[in-house]
């Protein structure tokens, strides 16, 4: 396939980091104690591996193979025998999930603005459900956190959202 020079620069900046944060997860995942963020670890890396070998796959001008992103329940069917127990978490997974839910938003984040800027049909197809992929699991990570007691996030009080959507409204002018 013949990409375009930017998409070219985007993939290899994509692919240093890409390394980076493969290592990241590793020590991570021999870091912390709970068993379902080291299965959450495991699966974020095969899934970023997955990533790498799409990216070569459309870098590569030779390659004649359709492109395609595996789906990110293929990843965790094969991770569905892995056992159940969990042991009770270290003082730092919290502090270490915390820290992958804002890996995984930039990541995202760097995917999807990437995506925007590339001229390559499929390959800007790839990077937007590459992104779409990280914030599937920013929310696993996140269900994790909040399943522990480890996040709060406050509710809009329904007085203020009744307020908000009059506001609205108004300025549209919505009857219904």
């Amino acid at each position: 396939m013949k990409i375009k020079a930017i998409d070219l620069g985007l993939m290899s900046e994509h692919l240093t980091v890409h390394k980076g944060v493969l290592k990241k997860i590793k020590l991570y995942q021999s870091l912390v104690k709970h068993e379902e963020l080291k299965r959450l670890f495991q699966l974020q890396y095969e899934i970023m591996k997955s990533h790498v070998v799409v990216m070569l796959q459309l870098i590569d001008p030779h390659y004649t193979g359709e492109v395609m992103l595996p789906n990110i329940d293929s990843f965790r069917q094969s991770m569905a025998g892995w056992t159940n127990w969990e042991l009770e978490p270290s003082i730092h997974d919290r502090d270490i999930a915390t820290e992958m839910v804002n890996t995984t938003k930039n990541m995202a984040n760097t995917n999807f603005m990437s995506a925007l800027m590339m001229e390559t049909k499929k390959v800007k197809q790839i990077h937007f459900e590459m992104a779409l992929q990280q914030v599937e699991i920013e929310f696993m990570y996140k269900d994790i956190m909040e399943k522990m007691g480890w996040s709060f996030a406050p509710d809009a009080s329904e007085k203020e959202q009744m307020k908000t959507l009059q506001y609205f409204k108004d300025l549209y002018h919505i009857k219904a």
